[in-house]
């Protein structure tokens, strides 16, 4: 539960969101679990989960928080405010950023918040997709927007999106140029008449 301790140091953070489970090797008995903080700074916690049949519970195992540097994200916030996302074709995770605060921090063209990232939960990183852009990345080229969810076609190639807006909500669609890398391709927006 929310400000339980984590094995690699700090806490399970409090306004849990997303919370997403990749098998290992298949599994329905023992994978990744992450879990997703709806804060500002935001955080994300993976931990090994393995159910044990015996006493049919569930047991965690190297827990600890994903590192969202400040000098490849911008700072002092690097990450904020994470919803929901989806589990990946690929094994992996995205969150999505659900604020759009102003602000180039670091100086690399791109708004510092309103962004989806992909983890991978077994190593706790960012997943570096671009190697255009130095050091991790967020998915820049699906473009920024106070977000709600993403969902993946079985095809790994589709992405869908919706934006979380008071006054108009939008749905996304982006078509990766390669499947299963989402740093490149053409993005489209849902227009009503």
């Amino acid at each position: 539960k929310s400000g339980d301790a984590l094995s690699a140091g700090g806490t399970l953070a409090a306004n849990t969101d997303f919370t997403g489970y990749v098998p290992i090797a298949g599994s329905s008995r023992n994978g990744y679990l992450s879990i997703s903080g709806e804060n500002t700074v935001a955080s994300v916690a993976t931990m090994t989960v393995t159910y044990d049949v015996s006493t049919h519970t569930w047991i965690k195992s190297n827990s600890g928080n994903v590192t969202f540097p400040a000098a490849a994200f911008g700072s002092p916030t690097p990450v904020s405010r994470f919803c929901s996302g989806t589990v990946t074709p690929n094994g992996t995770v995205m969150v999505s950023e659900e604020a759009l605060t102003g602000g180039d921090t670091n100086g690399d063209g791109y708004e510092d918040i309103g962004w989806i990232i992909e983890i991978d939960p077994a190593t706790r990183t960012v997943i570096e997709s671009d190697a255009t852009h130095a050091g991790v990345d967020k998915l820049w080229a699906i473009g920024r927007a106070s977000r709600e969810n993403v969902v993946i076609a079985p095809d790994n190639q589709t992405l869908y999106t919706g934006a979380d807006d008071p006054t108009n909500g939008f749905v996304y669609k982006f078509i990766a140029t390669t499947p299963g890398n989402f740093s490149s391709g053409q993005l489209y927006v849902l227009v009503t008449k």
